[in-house]
């Protein structure tokens, strides 16, 4: 028998790190039987368990649930909430809720400036992380690895110095991530000179974002000398990458091949696969990719959707080319960016009549 609240915790606890929400709420119907009062902590364990399964109407049902109950919740599940409603709803669902209802606490603001970074709107992170300060939390060193997301390195350092906080290697990784994503490897290696010029050295974490920048631009040799002979998941993600964006698919293959033998390949991996493909003319090794990817229920991104409109217009699949909608949808990436080049391809392949199938989807 379950004597109080602290064990049950501890037990739902165990159960959402399995994963396990079925003998979650048999656990919970447990307590309440029992008489037992669930706390704060009893419903932020629930809202873990949802956000981890990417369940955010669970998330939002297990804050309800608490605000019924009128139970203050505890911090993790303010920032739970609001990552949730930034993910979910937008930055500005997010920031409206800790408008209602101020936190003192530095996790709070960072899912607010995260939510906006996501969103790459600049102007509202430095908005949020000014008024932040303002009401007297002290920043994190997270605060600043989430400015330094979207924000200028120099607009970054200097608010560290400011605050006296000492620019950690994460502040940097992530500042060279933001110019990894995009292939400004000229601009993630003078974030690597003023790394090193504070003292830090680079670390793996910081190699691996140098090698993505590179990797962006095909430049294989350069990957190749921030990797050396890693053979980790995300660095042959990058020598994929590289053989991809250079052009050379049997290469890429091969690295495929043996990313294999080794990881369980993720979305990025099939997504260099797919581009590869796809730029290769090679419908069918592009739909293979994209096959497996969705039956191993791992989530796309948008240029993933993006590379398939192409392959399916070019193969004339005008079915297929309003699956991938249907698919972007469920992921909540039916953006207009999205349906520009769908609604272009449905008009060369004469089936405009289709695209009002997309506007009532």
């Amino acid at each position: 028998a379950i004597k109080d609240i602290g064990l049950s915790n501890s037990l739902l606890s165990v159960l959402s790190k399995k994963g396990d929400l079925k003998r979650m709420r048999l656990v919970f119907d447990r307590i309440k039987m029992q008489g037992i009062s669930p706390d704060a902590r009893t419903f932020t364990i629930f809202m873990e368990a949802h956000y981890r399964r990417d369940e955010i109407e669970g998330v939002q049902k297990a804050w309800t649930a608490m605000e019924r109950r009128k139970i203050e919740p505890d911090d993790v599940a303010v920032q739970i909430l609001l990552r949730s409603l930034g993910k979910l709803s937008g930055a500005i669902a997010a920031e409206d809720t800790l408008s209602s209802r101020p936190s003192s606490s530095a996790g709070a603001w960072e899912e607010v400036i995260a939510a906006y970074a996501r969103e790459r709107n600049q102007r509202k992170s430095g908005e949020v992380f000014r008024k932040m300060v303002e009401s007297g939390v002290k920043p994190s060193e997270r605060t600043f690895v989430e400015l330094a997301r979207i924000c200028q390195p120099e607009s970054v350092l200097r608010e560290m110095d400011v605050h006296n906080t000492p620019p950690t290697e994460r502040v940097f990784a992530a500042m060279m991530h933001r110019y990894a994503k995009v292939g400004e490897a000229k601009k993630a290696l003078e974030i690597e000179r003023a790394m090193v010029s504070r003292g830090i050295q680079p670390s793996e974490r910081t190699q691996l974002e140098l090698a993505r920048a590179f990797a962006h631009n095909g430049n294989v040799d350069e990957v190749k000398s921030r990797l050396g002979d890693r053979n980790d998941l995300q660095a042959l993600n990058s020598y994929i990458q590289a053989y991809c964006e250079k052009g050379d698919v049997p290469r890429a293959v091969e690295a495929f091949r043996f990313l294999l033998k080794r990881h369980e390949p993720d979305e990025r991996t099939y997504g260099y696969m797919i581009a590869a493909h796809a730029r290769d003319g090679d419908a069918g090794g592009a739909e293979l990719a994209y096959k497996e990817l969705m039956e191993k229920e791992l989530k796309p991104y948008l240029s993933i959707f993006m590379d398939m409109v192409h392959v399916r217009h070019k193969a004339g699949d005008v079915i297929g080319l309003l699956a991938i909608y249907g698919s972007a949808l469920k992921v909540g990436l039916g953006t207009r960016r999205l349906l520009i080049p769908i609604k272009a391809a449905l008009k060369d392949l004469g089936r405009p009549d289709l695209i009002s199938k997309l506007n009532s989807g």
